[in-house]
């Protein structure tokens, strides 16, 4: 597919996803929730979105699948990526809507070329092991390799994973598997501390990376610090070695 065609695919679907905004506003909402629907439809993107959740696990309001879903498809048609997951995962799962494999793929396609490189590593998963109604191998490859290399550390790991199931050179799987390693010490050392676990079974338990013991209890110890009960319990086995 070109670029154009899927310009014209895209263009086509917000306003697909745009057209369910004059039945959701008719319905009646709760007095705990009529300023929100007051501020979904004077185009505000977050209170479309709450509005969904709020229909889709029942807070303030009797659960409706389908209210969710037509919330969410004028919050995703506003540009809000949380709900567009959400409607993608409503097409994969015939949750208040028809089963549509195509349009569900679409979407999470349009949130990978916004920028967000999970969205391609999710997208890219179902292609390579041919989930929810999508397989092509290649396709698949392609997007988690794209995710990969814009830092998502879940389109590292699953195409490790991929090429692990499908019989790929060894060394292109400790590409990526070297490549998840320098994410997951990067959020370690960073923002994400609770990381440190799975960086220490990292350096303790990958096929394709050299084992190294002091890195790992390292990595452990500060994991534990933050307060992550599993790299505690990695921590003192290893010390009891």
């Amino acid at each position: 597919m070109n670029k154009f065609e899927l310009t014209v695919i895209l263009s086509a679907l917000i306003l697909f996803l745009s057209a369910g905004a004059s039945a959701a506003w008719s319905q009646t909402l709760p007095a705990a929730l009529a300023e929100r629907g007051q501020q979904c439809q004077s185009g505000d993107a977050e209170a479309c979105h709450n509005l969904g959740v709020a229909f889709a696990e029942g807070r303030g309001v009797s659960r409706n699948d389908e209210e969710a879903f037509r919330y969410h498809e004028i919050a995703c048609g506003l540009e809000h990526l949380g709900s567009c997951e959400a409607v993608a995962n409503a097409f994969f799962d015939s949750t208040g809507v028809q089963q549509n494999s195509l349009r569900a793929a679409q979407i999470l396609r349009l949130i990978c070329d916004r920028g967000s490189a999970d969205y391609c590593a999710i997208l890219g998963v179902y292609y390579a092991h041919g989930q929810n109604g999508l397989d092509d191998y290649d396709e698949g490859m392609i997007l988690l390799d794209r995710a990969c290399t814009a830092s998502s550390a879940l389109g590292c790991i699953w195409a490790q994973q991929a090429l692990e199931i499908h019989g790929g050179e060894a060394d292109e799987i400790r590409r990526y598997a070297h490549r998840h390693l320098s994410l997951i010490e990067a959020d370690c050392h960073g923002p994400k501390p609770q990381a440190c676990y799975a960086l220490g079974d990292l350096y303790m338990n990958s096929e394709y990376i050299e084992r190294a013991p002091a890195a790992a209890r390292s990595a452990y110890q500060r994991g534990c610090s933050s307060g992550h009960e599993l790299a505690c319990t990695s921590l003192s086995r290893l010390l009891a070695r």
